[in-house]
């Protein structure tokens, strides 16, 4: 990890050690577990149905605050920017209707459910201090699309740890060379694969590319390893099509993303390629 402590603190590089991660490896492909796309509001269609709600990024004038008491009380708030909406706020704590006053400028984090918008974070807008290339409620540009990824948590570190982290990070942190270790002239895996777009997606489009070829790389590796393994034990495989299902299976199980049906594809010939390798 001392490639890396230009760019992280001692007490970063520390709490990552105590986590398990030691090496720059290690780091950049420790993937998020999912992400979230987010639309500026103005990108709202009322028309389409939403099956797995959308997040919007809503900024505007906090007009007014209520609080509905009951079993489980909430905020309703009415929201002025684009369009007035009122919007629900399932956390009552203090501190939150404190940090909350009427006519603030505000971005909120909202999504639909039942036909009612939800607060999921909010923040104060910071119009001097929005960012282009982070995303971050009270600092994001409300007009931009982005993606968020979400990482898992590992020992003490919250899944935002590593967000942090990465912000830190440059763009040739990011490149593993795999030369000399894959064919060459084959076109499913980059000789120098980028995870960046992983960690710091662009678009959709991008994050999906790279996942893929991350996926077939590992694949390649494991089935790789199986046939050596095999060839070890003088035993060889037989032609692709009677290939032991359990090692395939042993192989994708261990993947940190699931098949679609084009990289169940790409599996298979990749299978056929490494069961002929001499």
């Amino acid at each position: 990890m001392h490639q890396l402590s230009e760019r992280l603190t001692a007490n970063q590089i520390e709490k990552l050690h105590k986590a398990g991660i030691t090496t720059p490896y290690q780091l950049v492909t420790f993937f998020p577990n999912s992400f979230q796309h987010i639309l500026p509001f103005s990108q709202y269609d009322p028309r389409k149905s939403d099956q797995s709600p959308t997040r919007y990024l809503y900024t505007g004038t906090l007009q007014s605050l209520e609080i509905r008491k009951g079993k489980r009380p909430f905020f309703m708030l009415t929201l002025s920017g684009a369009t007035i909406i009122r919007a629900y706020l399932f956390s009552v704590a203090k501190y939150t209707q404190k940090n909350l006053t009427i006519g603030g400028v505000y971005q909120f984090l909202i999504y639909q459910r039942n036909g009612f918008w939800n607060i999921e974070k909010y923040g104060v807008f910071k119009e001097h201090e929005v960012h282009q290339r982070v995303f971050e409620i009270g600092k994001a540009d409300p007009y931009k699309e982005v993606l968020t990824v979400v990482y898992p948590k590992v020992g003490i570190l919250q899944p935002g740890y590593f967000s942090l982290i990465h912000r830190r990070l440059q763009p040739q942190d990011y490149l593993l060379d795999l030369r000399g270790l894959i064919p060459e002239h084959q076109e499913i895996i980059p000789s120098i694969l980028n995870t960046q777009s992983i960690h710091r997606p662009k678009n959709n489009t991008e994050f999906e590319q790279v996942k893929s070829q991350w996926i077939s790389l590992n694949v390649y590796l494991r089935l790789v390893l199986m046939n050596y393994l095999n060839k070890q034990s003088e035993e060889s495989f037989a032609a692709a099509g009677n290939l032991p299902l359990q090692f395939l299976q042993d192989a994708v199980s261990k993947l940190p993303f699931a098949l679609s049906k084009s990289q169940k594809q790409t599996v298979w010939d990749l299978t056929r390629e490494v069961c002929i390798v001499t």
